[in-house]
């Protein structure tokens, strides 16, 4: 969450409002799961932006624990569709765009790019 020029108004709005796909009956809980692991890593002192190769891990284990049962947690999809929310941006290292899309690009893009989240 690089927006730092935004009010403290304007980013809970702006986390109020966060969209969630529904499965079944239920929100998932994959964008809030990223934000969660953001915040915490803000809280350690980590402000460095998230590299998508550590959320692979990371959110993907958060989603296991409380997200929907599934095969394999899906950690594309809140990873890229985050930036929907004005709340998060993935670029690459050298802070260029990885791709001018709405669907996420697929995972060897991602890494290939070092894609990090902010």
């Amino acid at each position: 969450m690089s927006y730092a020029g935004l009010t403290y108004s304007e980013l809970s709005t702006r986390f109020s409002e966060l969209r969630q796909a529904v499965i079944g009956d239920r929100r998932a809980p994959h964008k809030p799961l990223l934000v969660l692991l953001m915040l915490g890593r803000y809280q350690q002192g980590n402000y460095t932006p998230l590299k998508f190769a550590d959320a692979q891990t990371k959110l993907a284990a958060l989603i296991g624990e409380f997200g929907p049962p599934a095969r394999s947690p899906n950690v594309i999809d809140p990873f890229w569709r985050l930036q929907n929310d004005q709340i998060w941006r993935v670029e690459s290292p050298s802070g260029a765009r990885i791709a001018e899309t709405i669907a996420p690009p697929n995972i060897g893009i991602l890494v290939d790019q070092n894609a990090r989240g902010a």
